[in-house]
């Protein structure tokens, strides 16, 4: 009992070790990361909806990320740039977005305050890939999942710049994660998780109302041909019998030989 206590306290420290670690990598590159084409749209969205309420500048994606993004902003002092409303360029979200990040002259502050606002998520990732490699397949498969996902050039680089994909990406994880255990034990509290996820995920990219939908079915499919043998005792006897009956024809043509 002992032994597995101490087993189980390596395992989440090599997990949390793993995690400060890429969390530092993905920091370090801040300062050496240009500006990604999508990023001012974000953060003009960001402190769009945080300091006037609104959110007309680009409605096109869901305000989650956005709001992870801002936050570090608006709390840091940023506000919505006063542009005329003459100026036609008034409403282009890289115009604003450029105008927030240059505007008080700390463009690389803000710029790296705009890209914190994705580590939670990152985080939220790791912690997803721990927790599902864990159930399926122990401690040590765990382990091996994080060290891998934290050490993905691609995890990594969306990781490190204010985009909504790393969003995107952790709570749909999280989501397919809740709904496989929904359907192992489908208790009151798994159904609000699975309430809680799915309009997280929402939230946090329409392309979740495509994607969910397709990946939850692939995997009711897929546990229902993977049980399917067990769950007929006459398909599985058939089966057996087949096999046995492929032995001994083997066997037959070898002594023959």
């Amino acid at each position: 009992m002992q032994r597995n206590v101490r087993q189980n306290q390596r395992i989440w420290i090599a997990v949390i070790a793993l995690t400060l670690l890429a969390v530092l990598r993905v920091a370090a590159s801040y300062k050496n990361t240009a500006q990604g084409f999508d990023e001012p749209c974000h953060v003009a969205a960001a402190i769009e909806l945080l300091a006037k309420g609104t959110y007309a500048l680009d409605p096109v994606h869901p305000p989650l990320s956005r709001i992870g993004i801002g936050l570090p902003l608006y709390l840091a002092g940023e506000r919505y740039p006063q542009l005329s409303p003459f100026d036609p360029e008034s409403q282009n979200y890289n115009v604003v977005g450029n105008a927030i990040l240059y505007g008080d002259g700390h463009y690389l502050r803000n710029l790296i305050l705009a890209r914190c606002g994705v580590l939670p998520f990152f985080v939220l990732g790791i912690a997803i890939v721990f927790l599902w490699a864990r159930r399926e397949f122990g401690d040590l498969a765990a382990l091996m999942a994080v060290a891998l996902f934290t050490s993905l050039p691609s995890v990594l680089a969306f990781a490190s710049i204010a985009y909504s994909d790393m969003a995107a990406a952790s709570t749909q994880a999280a989501f397919l994660l809740v709904f496989t255990t929904w359907l192992d034990t489908p208790t009151k509290k798994a159904t609000l998780w699975l309430g809680v996820t799915a309009g997280l995920a929402s939230l946090a990219k329409l392309t979740s109302f495509l994607f969910l939908p397709s990946a939850a079915l692939a995997i009711v499919l897929f546990r229902w041909v993977s049980t399917r043998n067990h769950l007929n005792p006459a398909h599985s006897l058939s089966q057996n019998v087949g096999q046995e009956a492929a032995i001994r024809g083997d066997v037959g043509i070898l002594s023959l030989i």
